[in-house]
């Protein structure tokens, strides 16, 4: 952290050149299956580039000590949101494909399974859930970019899919959103970002 208080601003202007900005369009999202969502459901590593994604909250879970004392909050753990994701929708429709075949192999029984669509017979749902790390590397501003730092959420699967609204109206273009859940989070960040 820093210091900068009773500084001028242009030392203030200098710091923070220094130690460079993260930018908030500069990023990308991998998503890497494993276990049986990779050998079974057949979902393939790869990466995307939504149009904007967001890193969740996170908030401490606290329980309650109100035996013989004044009544007191216990931290217990803590709770990471949904990871909301925004995208273009193409005309191969690829990004909405590999979010609703995912939801279709790790929905409980997966018996609705559709051509393409590979279910995984006889697991349920908490068996698979922990199979994909989900990471989001944010960039820096030079080029060829380097990340900055990895956001690695384990325990991803997606939750919901929006639906697309199609107008004759409307013009531009059409877009999707996906919520992931999410169970925990570890960060790795490169040195010159933690100075």
């Amino acid at each position: 952290m820093f210091n900068l208080i009773g500084q001028d601003i242009q030392s203030v202007r200098e710091h923070i050149a220094t130690r460079g900005i993260q930018y908030p369009n500069r990023y990308l999202v991998e998503f890497v299956p494993q276990g049986q969502l990779l050998n079974s459901a057949n979902i393939r590593p790869c990466t995307m580039y939504p149009i904007s994604v967001n890193l969740p909250e996170q908030t401490i879970s606290e329980m309650t000590d109100q035996y013989y004392t004044t009544p007191r909050s216990i931290p217990t753990f803590v709770q990471t949101g949904m990871v909301l994701m925004n995208f273009i929708l193409m005309q191969d429709w690829k990004e909405r494909d590999f979010f609703e075949k995912w939801m279709n192999a790790i929905s409980y029984g997966n018996y609705n399974n559709r051509p393409g669509y590979d279910p995984i017979v006889g697991s349920l749902p908490y068996d698979i859930a922990s199979h994909c790390i989900m990471a989001i590397g944010l960039l820096n501003g030079s080029s060829p970019a380097t990340i900055n730092a990895k956001y690695n959420y384990s325990e991803c699967y997606p939750i919901q899919l929006s639906p697309v609204e199609f107008d004759s109206t409307i013009g531009g273009y059409a877009s999707f959103q996906v919520g992931l859940s999410v169970r925990s989070l570890t960060v790795q960040r490169t040195q010159s970002s933690t100075n």
